[in-house]
C-alpha cells in the first residue's frame, strides 16, 4: 500500500520562482521513495500572478483571501 504525502508551498508574492520549484519537484520520482505524493500550493493573497502560474502545472492552488504568514499558510 501507498502512503499519500502532500508537499504544501506556502507562496506569496513568488512568481519569479514559483516555476522553477514546481519544475524541480515534478521532477522527483515518487516510486523511488515508494510513495504517492500531491503538490498544494497556498497563495497566501499575493498582488502578482503567483497563483496563476502555479495553476499552470498538475498541482492544486489554494488562494487565501488575506496574507496570514507562512504558518497559517501550512496549516
Amino acid at each position: 500500500m501507498k502512503t499519500k504525502v502532500s508537499v504544501i508551498i506556502p507562496a506569496y508574492n513568488e512568481s519569479a520562482a514559483i516555476g522553477p520549484c514546481l519544475t524541480a519537484l515534478l521532477r522527483q520520482d515518487g516510486a523511488v521513495y515508494g510513495q504517492d505524493y500531491e503538490i498544494i500550493v497556498v497563495d497566501d493573497a499575493s498582488t502578482d500572478n503567483t497563483a496563476s502560474k502555479a495553476a499552470a502545472f498538475p498541482v492544486k492552488v489554494v488562494r487565501s483571501p488575506d496574507n496570514r504568514g507562512r504558518v497559517d499558510a501550512r496549516k
